[in-house]
């Protein structure tokens, strides 16, 4: 799709074919009123889409989930999780001097699956169901623990030395909106946010299997390799208690900091 300024916009020829970028052309020209200012934009603005965005959404109308209008909008990185998203395309951006940070990511993720619960066949779950350690990036010698290997509902959940035994044993089952329920082998229970708690500190431990809230996991990529796990019912991250990573230390719920507290690597 060209610009008037071809060295302006940093993606200029997303494109399977010339035809693609005629037909992106085309779809823009007739169908979106504020065409001229996306066609041939000198300046980005909320009118002025960039060519990858648009061309997202030509894929979108060529395999027929059809749009009437177009209408749209930027949404910076770290306004993403509070953002509108009435519009029927938008495109999140990073930019300018800002300094962005981990949890911006996580949040932009979490809200994403909020939106978008129902996975394309195109898209993975970030990981796949099977039984793993939970091991805390604070040590690597220490992971998630059902005290005692308790088969009973309010067993604690807490940190303790790598044993392999099957209180440190959790399986992961993918859910339909985007979360996974975490299932301790010791008991075929769930991993569950006390009485659905939503202060900071909220502890956590294993119960019946109910399918609320309480027990439906986020589990958010970082850019090393390890994980986040946030909680559905509340927004907040699974938490090693005051950082201490020795036997017994309680897990609990605390507010997304990105700190080494909140960081998992699910180990087979």
């Amino acid at each position: 799709m060209p610009s008037e300024d071809l060295n302006y916009f940093p993606h200029n020829a997303l494109g399977e074919n010339l035809t693609d970028l005629k037909e992106i052309y085309d779809l823009v020209l007739n169908k979106y009123e504020h065409a001229n200012e996306c066609l041939f934009a000198r300046f980005r603005n909320n009118y002025g889409f960039q060519h990858q965005t648009m061309y997202c959404f030509y894929l979108i109308n060529k395999y027929n989930r059809k749009m009437g209008k177009i209408s749209g909008s930027y949404i910076d990185l770290k306004d993403a999780f509070f953002a509108d998203y009435s519009s029927s395309l938008f495109c999140i951006n990073t930019g300018g001097d800002i300094d962005y940070t981990e949890l911006d990511y996580i949040r932009a993720k979490i809200k994403m699956e909020k939106l978008f619960p129902k996975r394309t066949k195109y898209e993975k779950p970030e990981i796949s169901e099977g039984t793993y350690m939970i091991i805390s990036k604070l040590n690597y010698n220490k992971c998630l623990d059902i005290e005692w290997a308790s088969p009973e509902n309010c067993a604690n959940l807490h940190l303790f030395e790598r044993n392999d035994s099957v209180a440190q044993k959790f399986y992961l089952k993918y859910n339909f909106d985007g979360t996974y329920t975490i299932i301790p082998k010791c008991s075929g229970k769930a991993v569950d946010v006390e009485n659905s708690g939503s202060e900071i500190g909220t502890n956590i431990w294993q119960y019946e299997k109910n399918g609320t809230d309480a027990q439906k996991w986020y589990i958010i990529p970082d850019r090393q390799g390890y994980f986040h796990i946030v909680s559905k019912c509340n927004g907040l991250s699974l938490d090693v208690d005051g950082a201490i990573a020795e036997d017994w230390t309680n897990i609990q719920c605390w507010e997304i900091n990105d700190s080494d507290a909140q960081k998992f690597k699910f180990v087979k």
